[in-house]
Parts: structure tokens; sequence; C-alpha cells
């Protein structure tokens, strides 16, 4: 998506241009060109942001286009995007940076699996119920993911591996079984979101799911 500058006449037109940049002062408008590519990144940052993950509750690359990016026409989400795939691709990044970013920070910034999985399941039970974004979990949500998926409970069982080794969990621990537990809860913690359970009823499922956790080695 990026280019270098590979020869001297490009660098050469590149320093002019800065020049003239620098030299156009705050007042002015922008060139045309400047305006259009603001206003191309700003509708694209809309739809990744705000259309797609609620339009791949299901199969976002199976949609019409537009039903995936109503912000904009097919011509140029095409223009900007290539096709759906990649779309959905840029949709799914932006999705795990934002709305999707607990999980990873839990598993990161908790010193134990157990704390980890708590904070994960609490503030999942917030996020999947928050008002006027998609319900439940876009990454847990769409069959195209199952990679994605993989790769967050492979995250958790090398954190529960983890503390099997160092004695904060009884060595009698399966930390595939276990890693397995968490993802089925939260997997349907999104769906009963998506259905519509309340917040209450998602921190209901969370509280007795912990009580399934291993107690901790005294």
């Amino acid at each position: 998506m990026f280019t270098s500058t590979s020869n001297g006449g490009s660098a050469a037109t590149s320093a002019s241009s800065s020049e003239g940049n620098d030299a156009r002062t705050a007042n002015e408008p922008r060139p045309a060109s400047e305006a259009t590519a603001a206003a191309a990144s700003a509708s694209r940052a809309q739809c990744t942001t705000t259309r797609i993950p609620s339009a791949a509750n299901r199969s976002a690359i199976a949609r019409p286009i537009p039903r995936l990016a109503p912000v904009t026409n097919p011509p140029s989400l095409y223009a900007a995007f290539g096709d759906k795939r990649a779309l959905f691709t840029e949709a799914v990044a932006r999705y795990q940076q934002t709305y999707g970013a607990f999980t990873a920070r839990a598993l990161d910034e908790e010193l134990t699996a157990r704390q980890a999985v708590e904070r994960i399941l609490t503030e999942a039970a917030v996020e999947y119920t928050t008002p006027d974004r998609p319900k439940g979990c876009l990454v847990l949500s769409a069959p195209e993911l199952h990679d994605l998926r993989d790769q967050a409970r492979q995250a958790l069982e090398s954190k529960i591996r983890h503390d099997v080794a160092t004695g904060a969990l009884p060595a009698g621990t399966d930390p595939h079984r276990l890693a397995v537990f968490v993802a089925a809860t939260v997997r349907g913690m999104s769906s009963l979101a998506r259905d519509g359970a309340t917040r209450a009823e998602l921190h209901d499922v969370a509280r007795t799911a912990l009580t399934a956790w291993p107690a901790p080695v005294p």
C-alpha cells in the first residue's frame, strides 16, 4: 500500500512540493487533491469502524456491497479497498484495535491467567452490550475468522500453562481443556448478546463460569 521514492527526479519533485506546502498559509484552502484524499480517508474510517462490524455479524464476504458499506457507493468502495474481502480484512483489523482490544490487553497486563480471564469475562459483558455498537463480538461471530479465534485460545492456553509451571495452578490442571472452556464461555456470551441478553445476564454467566476455575495453589 505504501511506495518509496526510487529515483532522484521523484525525490526532487517531492521536495519541491513540500516547500510549496510549507509556503502556503494556514488560511488558504487546501488543493482539491488534498481535500479529496481527506474525504476518502474519513469515508474509509467510517466504513471500517462503524458499518462493517455490524454487517459482519454473519458472513460479511457474502453480503452485497451496498449493505456492507452504505456510506459509500460500490465504485468508490472498490477503488479504496479492491474487493469485499480486503474491506472485511481491514474492518477486522480495525475492530481488533478498538472494540475487541480488551481481550489482548487483559492477557498482556494481568499477572495470572485467572485474573486475565476474570477481566475478559467481566469486560465482555460490558463490551458486548454497549448501546450503539454491534452486539456480541465480530471475531467470534464471523465463520471466516476461525484462525483468529484459535490464536486467542492458544494465547490463553499459554498463560495457563505458565501458571501451572510456576505453581500458581495445581499440577493436574489441563491448560488446553481450560482454555477451550473459557473460549466456549466467551463465544456463548457473544451469542447471547446478539440474541438480546442483558448486561446483568452476561455478568451472571461470567461469575458462574469463574466458579469452575481451579483453586489456586496455597
